[in-house]
């Protein structure tokens, strides 16, 4: 049987023919259909993913506001507790300060009573005892008390250091006036009296003014000043040993009150 070249050539071109058609028509739209198929399933698990990724994230986001809500609130209740134990010790502090200037108050005050109630004994002793002295003076010789001191007052004048005397008298030159305070009232004899022998002493002027003034606060005493400089005497001396005992019993009063 002999091969007919033509219709080999027609078969030829027939299945080319064929297969291009197949190729145009039928496979093409077949691959493209797939693509598209393969590339949305592709997409939808992209998004999927996504979606995924998207709710992890939302749930880490979630865990971590959980976690500083409560680091927020832990932080809170230690502020506000270490708060609370500030104000606490504030007010203890404040309650031991006021309690402490309570009794400071009520310490002072009975030092206040005490030293009023010493005051008020020792002047009504004091003012017993000049009586006494003056009443003991005058049966003891014609001078009265005060002409005792006024003496007394003149003999710790002339005892007097040369260079004391010179530095005095410098003072007196400066301030032009000498006063002369004492705890009883001078007589005018016994002003003239001690005017002289204090210009005499300290060879002054007659024309050097005195000052005379009587001073409550000076025990059975006088006592000169010039500037700064001050020469006394008095009774305080003799009475520091009774004023001792004195004090020790009020103390002792002051205590069991």
């Amino acid at each position: 049987m002999g091969i007919d070249l033509f219709t080999l050539i027609g078969q030829i071109l027939n299945l080319i023919l064929l297969i291009w058609l197949l190729k145009k028509f039928l496979y093409q739209p077949i691959l493209k259909m797939v693509d598209a198929r393969q590339e949305l399933i592709l997409n939808s698990i992209n998004e999927a993913k996504a979606a995924e990724a998207e709710a992890l994230k939302q749930q880490e986001l979630y865990t971590q506001k959980v976690e500083d809500f409560d680091q927020e609130r832990f932080a809170l209740l230690k502020e506000v507790a270490e708060d609370a134990e500030d104000l606490r010790k504030s007010l203890m502090k404040e309650i031991q300060l006021a309690t402490q200037e309570t009794k400071k108050n009520f310490q002072r005050e009975m030092i206040l009573q005490k030293q009023s109630f010493e005051l008020s004994a020792q002047n009504i002793i004091v003012e017993n005892f000049r009586n006494l002295a003056t009443k003991a003076f005058k049966e003891m010789a014609d001078e009265t008390l005060s002409e005792r001191i006024i003496e007394q007052f003149k003999k710790k004048l002339s005892k007097m250091t040369a260079k004391a005397r010179k530095d005095l008298c410098q003072q007196i030159e400066q301030q032009g006036i000498i006063s002369i305070m004492s705890g009883f009232n001078m007589k005018t004899s016994e002003t003239e009296s001690l005017k002289r022998f204090i210009r005499q002493m300290f060879n002054l002027p007659k024309g050097t003014l005195f000052k005379f003034v009587q001073n409550h606060n000076l025990i059975c005493g006088i006592e000169m000043q010039v500037g700064e400089d001050v020469i006394s005497w008095n009774l305080s001396k003799y009475l520091e040993s009774f004023d001792i005992n004195m004090n020790e019993a009020l103390n002792n009063l002051v205590q069991e009150a």
